[in-house]
């Protein structure tokens, strides 16, 4: 039972683990939890993969999303109402001196038309797609399983001027 249980140092860890912005920012969590900065890229791999510290630290996202009132799925609406407010077009006005008064641009159209000129936040909407599609997934790489049933060798030859990779009978020269 007391291999499942944090230490003070383990707590703090996750505590600062999740503060911090998760896995961009772990050897900074150690460091901050009290581990030797010498020591804490490598340990901090090596405490993610523990399976208590795993459990500790989605108890702890569950009560701060409990506490703050938001989820994945809160966030997700979230961005979706700030894509389409982004996607609005809006008239392009300008102030008019013989009218004094604003009035939208218009531009000539390829059939001779006035058109009315228009812009939305390109980069609002394109940023929020891509957290959404980061939260969904759909940028994670995808697993591709290899089956190798013959052990082969890999030799790699790196001098200044080229690299040499050789992998069974094929050499590959990579000049630089």
């Amino acid at each position: 039972m007391k291999k499942n249980k944090l230490n003070l140092k383990q707590q703090l860890f996750c505590d600062w683990y999740i503060k911090l912005g998760g896995f961009q920012h772990g050897t900074e969590a150690m460091i901050k939890a009290g581990y030797s900065a010498k020591t804490a890229t490598v340990n901090c791999s090596k405490l993610l993969t523990r399976p208590n510290i795993q459990a500790y630290l989605d108890k702890r996202k569950h009560e701060l999303e409990e506490l703050l009132g938001f989820n994945k799925s809160t966030i997700l609406k979230d961005l979706q109402e700030i894509k389409a407010k982004s996607m609005q077009a809006k008239p392009v006005m300008e102030w008019d001196r013989d009218t004094k008064q604003m009035e939208q641009v218009v531009e000539v159209n390829e059939e001779g038309k006035e058109v009315g000129v228009f812009l939305f936040d390109s980069n609002g909407a394109n940023r929020a797609i891509e957290n959404i599609g980061k939260m969904m997934g759909y940028y994670a790489p995808e697993k591709i399983e290899v089956e190798n049933k013959t052990p082969t060798e890999v030799l790699v030859n790196i001098n200044l001027s080229k690299t040499t990779v050789q992998d069974g009978n094929e050499q590959t020269d990579i000049k630089h």
